[in-house]
């Protein structure tokens, strides 16, 4: 009995923290990057589509960069507000023309994506005669020496990295390269670009290793989401709250019933997954309401 008692203790828990977690963002116009934005908001962001866009905020507009699956829609405020008159080529507003970081930049912007943008750098020793290096940093690349402990993956051969029984060897077939490795810590699975090791909870976007981006698996966290792209530090990002589950191609959340099409290039697998009232227009990687056919001219 007290079992059960626990387990339905546990459950309801849980469900009221799911619940919390979905009231938190009931207000808003936009979920996206795990923060809540609205349509006064004075910076741009992307969308999938341009209905995305206008159909939930009737005062911006939409402006188009590239095209193809190298296309970019900003989704803007028609009118910037007069605190902050500069326009910036996103579409974005600023009040000062010489500052004019995108709110959703990865190292500026109008809220921090990292709990801790400090990047610290670690100061290498260089190699002694015949590129030998101390017991205390046997690791030799391009005439610098690095300690076993060094955050940052290092371009070295497997029988060099095997000096460090506290670090592997991953090898990226898409890149033909190996890198030794040091594993994050169980309490702090998720590693940043830059070797920085965060809990599968940080509430801010944690942009990824490169090769995570092909052929090496970083799905560390079932409560975050990874969204690949056709390179770069892809971001890792907290999973959409319940009654929004669906996160598109930018960072967007949308619920399963929703009529909108949901861009998902490059992240197709998760539509059918998440949602299993939709299906995927492979001719354009759209994740569409079952019954629902994509229409070009609503692109």
């Amino acid at each position: 009995m007290k079992k059960l008692v626990l387990i339905l203790g546990l459950f309801l828990s849980l469900s009221a923290n799911a619940q919390a977690e979905d009231n938190s963002f009931k207000d808003c116009d936009f979920i996206i990057y795990n923060k809540c934005i609205s349509c006064n908001t004075p910076y741009a962001f992307e969308v999938g589509y341009d209905v995305n866009c206008t159909s939930v905020c009737p005062n911006r507009d939409v402006l188009h960069e590239g095209s193809g699956y190298y296309s970019r829609k900003f989704c803007f405020l028609k009118q910037c507000p007069d605190d902050k008159p500069y326009r910036h080529s996103d579409g974005s507003c600023y009040e000062d023309e010489n500052r004019v970081p995108r709110w959703d930049n990865a190292y500026k912007g109008f809220y921090d994506m990292f709990s801790d943008d400090n990047i610290e750098r670690q100061i290498h020793n260089l190699a002694g005669d015949n590129n030998q290096c101390s017991p205390s940093e046997p690791l030799f690349y391009e005439n610098e020496c690095f300690s076993c402990n060094e955050t940052q993956n290092i371009p070295i051969s497997e029988t060099e990295c095997r000096k460090c029984s506290n670090r592997q060897y991953i090898y990226s077939k898409q890149w033909n390269r190996g890198e030794c490795v040091l594993p994050c810590p169980p309490d702090k699975p998720l590693k940043r670009w830059d070797g920085k090791c965060f809990s599968c909870d940080e509430k801010k976007v944690v942009p990824l290793e490169t090769w995570c981006n092909f052929d090496v698996d970083c799905d560390v966290c079932p409560n975050r989401t990874i969204l690949y792209a056709i390179g770069g530090n892809i971001p890792s990002i907290l999973n959409c709250p319940l009654d929004k589950p669906l996160m598109d191609a930018h960072g967007t959340c949308y619920s399963c019933e929703t009529e909108q099409y949901v861009d998902l290039r490059w992240n197709s697998d998760s539509c059918n997954k998440i949602c299993p009232n939709r299906y995927l227009d492979t001719t354009n990687d759209s994740c569409i309401l079952n019954g629902m056919k994509f229409k070009p001219d609503e692109k």
